[in-house]
């Protein structure tokens, strides 16, 4: 197995979310449990990563404890960020609210990024980290700079 990248930044943000920087450009995010995701929360989390980096990232965001995600939210984040946001992993777990709605707003948005919805970490981080190299490998995704 792999060593993960280093981490660069980790760091707990409005509206409730734990944010980690890798040095590869992959940004893990992790929902508090019970974050309601409407559209003013989704529009300050755009606000917090970019606070977090400048540059184009991998997002691999763990929503496992978040009960709903309304449809403001689900389109805002189908949006790239003017070509920021490279690739998105969902972490929804294998039931419940999020795992349909991670499959509802792959449904409702035209996405042109890669997206893939995970039940676990592991295999979301795994997935992102790859992805991230594959970006960087075709002059996507430029490296970090700690």
């Amino acid at each position: 197995m792999e060593e993960a990248p280093p981490v660069l930044y980790t760091g707990h943000h409005p509206p409730g979310m734990t944010l980690t920087r890798f040095g590869d450009g992959v940004i893990y995010m992790v929902a508090d449990d019970g974050l309601v995701l409407d559209e003013k929360a989704a529009r300050e989390l755009r606000v917090q990563l970019a606070t977090v980096t400048r540059r184009p990232y991998v997002v691999v965001s763990d929503l496992r404890g978040v009960p709903y995600i309304d449809r403001e939210a689900r389109a805002l984040f189908a949006d790239d960020d003017n070509g920021t946001v490279l690739a998105t992993a969902v972490i929804a777990g294998s039931e419940g609210p999020i795992r349909i709605l991670a499959d509802r707003w792959q449904a409702d948005n035209v996405v042109e990024r890669p997206v893939a919805v995970f039940e676990g970490p592991d295999a979301a981080l795994a997935w992102g980290h790859a992805t991230a190299a594959d970006l960087r490998a075709a002059g996507k995704l430029p490296g970090e700079a700690g």
